[in-house]
C-alpha cells in the first residue's frame, strides 16, 4: 500500500504542475528506446540489462500506443554459480478514439511475465471511457476508467478476476531539453477490493541531441495476491541512454 500511495502522489504532483515532446497528429509513428547494461566484476560478479521502449501514432480523432520493457539480471552466489535474480518483461497496446470534444473510448491489452516470481503469464484485456484533461503541444494528460479481465498464471496457482481499471497517462516538456512522462494503472478486483494490481512507469529524460537522451526510469509493479513464494512488489529503476525517433 505504501508503494501505491507513493505512485498516486507522484501522479498527483505532475497533474498539479501541468501544462514530452510535440504532440504531432499526422498519424506518423514516434517513440523511443532506452537501455541500461551493467557488468560488475568483483568478489561477486553481476550482470544486468534493462530495455524500455514505446511508440505511438496520433491523429486528430485516434491514438494508438505500444510500450514494453525487459529487465534481466543475475549475480554470482556463494558457490560461484551465476544465479538469475531478475527476469521480467511486459508488453502492452492501447487504442483510443474520440467521440466528443474531449471524451474518448479505448480498448487495451497487456502481457507480462516474471520468471523469478513464478509468474508464467499475466494477461490484462479491457475497454472503457476516458477524458482528455490536457492536450497541448508540450503536454498531454488523459484519465480513463473501464472494465478489465485479469488472468494470472503462476507456476503454483492461478488468480483470475474482473476488475475496474483506472488509468492516467501524463507527459510534459519541462524545458527545451528535459521531458517527463508517467503512466499509472490500478485494477482492483470487483469482488474483493483487497485483491488488486497496479503498475507505475515513470521516466525523466535529458535530450543530448536531436535523437539521443540520457535519463532515469522507475517502474513499480505490485500484485497484492501473488502465488506462494512470490513477492508482492517488483521495483525496477536505472539510469538509461535512449534514442528517439
Amino acid at each position: 500500500m505504501k508503494s501505491l500511495t507513493l505512485s498516486l502522489a507522484v501522479a498527483g504532483m505532475m497533474v498539479l504542475s501541468s501544462a514530452s515532446f510535440a504532440q504531432t497528429k499526422d498519424g506518423s509513428w514516434h517513440g523511443g528506446l532506452e537501455s541500461n547494461l551493467t557488468f560488475i566484476t568483483s568478489n561477486r560478479n553481476s550482470q544486468s540489462i534493462l530495455i524500455v521502449g514505446n511508440v505511438k501514432s496520433l491523429k486528430e480523432l485516434e491514438r494508438l500506443f505500444f510500450d514494453g520493457y525487459y529487465n534481466f539480471g543475475r549475480t554470482e552466489n556463494a558457490f560461484n554459480v551465476m544465479e538469475t535474480t531478475t527476469d521480467q518483461w511486459s508488453f502492452g497496446g492501447r487504442f483510443e478514439r474520440d467521440f466528443g470534444h474531449k471524451s474518448f473510448y479505448y480498448v487495451t491489452g497487456r502481457l507480462e511475465r516474471d520468471g523469478v516470481n513464478l509468474l508464467n503469464l499475466r494477461t490484462i484485456f479491457g475497454a472503457g471511457l476516458g477524458y482528455t484533461v490536457i492536450d497541448q503541444e508540450d503536454a498531454s494528460f488523459r484519465v480513463s476508467v473501464g472494465a478489465s479481465r485479469v488472468n494470472e498464471d503462476y507456476q503454483t496457482t492461478d488468480n483470475n478476476f474482473w476488475g475496474i481499471q483506472l488509468q492516467t497517462d501524463y507527459s510534459r516538456k519541462l524545458t527545451d531539453k528535459v521531458d517527463l512522462s508517467h503512466s499509472f494503472i490500478y485494477i482492483p478486483n470487483s469482488d474483493k477490493f483487497s485483491d488488486y494490481y497496479f503498475n507505475s512507469n515513470f521516466g525523466l529524460s535529458f535530450r543530448l541531441n536531436e535523437q539521443t537522451t540520457a535519463g532515469l526510469r522507475y517502474i513499480v509493479a505490485f500484485d497484492s495476491s501473488p502465488a506462494a513464494g512470490s513477492v508482492k512488489q517488483n521495483t525496477t529503476w536505472g539510469f538509461v541512454l535512449g534514442y528517439k525517433f
